[in-house]
C-alpha cells in the first residue's frame, strides 16, 4: 500500500514515546510539555530539587535513544536555571 508507505514518511509512527520516521526518531512532543511543566513545578516551589533532578535524569535517559542532542541540553541548562532561581 503506498500510501500507508507515504504518510510513513512524511508524518512518521508514533510507538513508544518516541516519533519514528525513516531515517531518524525524535522525542514526542507531549514528553517534552511534560518536562518543561516538571521544571516550573520546581521554580514554583510544588516540587523539591531533587525530584526535579531525578525527573530530568529520567527523561535524559529516554530521550538519550533518540536524536535529541541539542533538545536534552537545553532542558538541562533549563534545568539548572530553575535549581538556582529555587535555592
Amino acid at each position: 500500500s503506498s500510501a500507508a508507505s507515504a504518510v510513513y514518511k512524511r508524518q512518521g509512527i508514533d510507538f513508544v514515546g518516541y516519533k519514528h520516521r525513516a531515517t531518524h526518531r525524535k522525542v514526542r512532543k507531549d514528553s517534552i510539555k511534560r518536562i518543561k511543566r516538571t521544571i516550573k513545578k520546581c521554580e514554583s516551589g510544588k516540587i523539591t530539587k531533587e525530584q526535579l533532578q531525578k525527573s530530568i535524569q529520567s527523561w535524559t535517559g529516554h530521550a538519550g535513544h533518540a536524536d535529541s542532542y541539542n533538545l536534552r541540553k537545553k532542558i538541562e541548562t533549563l534545568a539548572e536555571a530553575a535549581i538556582e532561581k529555587a535555592a
